[in-house]
């Protein structure tokens, strides 16, 4: 297969955005750390190579060969840390003016019934965690305690943070709207960084544009 002349420096920058080693780039790409170390040293990358490096980045292939364009701006990437409470969640969903959820894939009945059941109680937190008195507040996260140590037993990890995304009013104009983002990796996902650690985190890249689905009820009252 024909090799092609990637922008090494390109795909540096992408992958160092995300605080990512060479060896996890190739993890996530499924390529040898070889592959991708090559491949940063202007050696060329066959068709294959560079689909399993664009498809790890979540762009095109395109974006990673030399062209005289300049190219866009490197995606920032957001670390999200591993949270191992119900209060800790509790503390990013409420007050928050969105809700954002990734999960990998369930492969089980068991397992779509219990991530499904946990998104949906961070959400409902969220939808009416603003004004909660502590009681509620209190119960939520024992509850969230207890539904979180069943998720992880089942050998998933869940990360969760904030993220400021801008929707557009009219032709123009953004309004900044706060994000609460909660991810559900399998322990084993090779994007997790610092893995079986007290330090795992989760770099992501968001699209700075929100779908209006994703909006809350209460979003305009804000």
């Amino acid at each position: 297969m024909q090799a092609k002349q990637p922008n090494r420096e390109r795909i540096r920058e992408l992958r160092e955005s995300r605080g990512w080693p060479q060896e996890q780039l190739a993890a996530v790409a499924d390529l040898s750390p070889r592959t991708i170390q090559r491949v940063e040293a202007g050696k060329g990358a066959s068709k294959a190579t560079l689909s399993a490096i664009a498809s790890a980045f979540d762009c095109t292939v395109q974006e990673l060969l030399e062209t005289p364009e300049p190219p866009r701006p490197v995606p920032k990437a957001t670390l999200f840390p591993r949270l191992h409470s119900g209060e800790g969640i509790c503390n990013v969903v409420s007050g928050a003016h969105m809700y954002q959820n990734e999960y990998d894939p369930p492969t089980t009945e068991e397992e779509v019934e219990l991530i499904g059941s946990f998104l949906q109680e961070i959400h409902d937190i969220g939808e009416m965690g603003d004004d909660a008195e502590p009681m509620h507040r209190v119960r939520w996260a024992h509850g969230l305690d207890e539904s979180l140590r069943e998720v992880e037993a089942a050998g998933f990890r869940v990360f969760c943070g904030r993220v400021v995304r801008h929707l557009p009013v009219g032709e123009s104009d953004r309004i900044p709207m706060s994000v609460a983002v909660v991810v559900v990796l399998r322990a084993d996902n090779p994007k997790i960084l610092n893995p079986d650690t007290e330090h795992e985190r989760l770099a992501a890249v968001f699209s700075d544009l929100a779908p209006i689905a994703d909006i809350r009820k209460n979003a305009a009252t804000h």
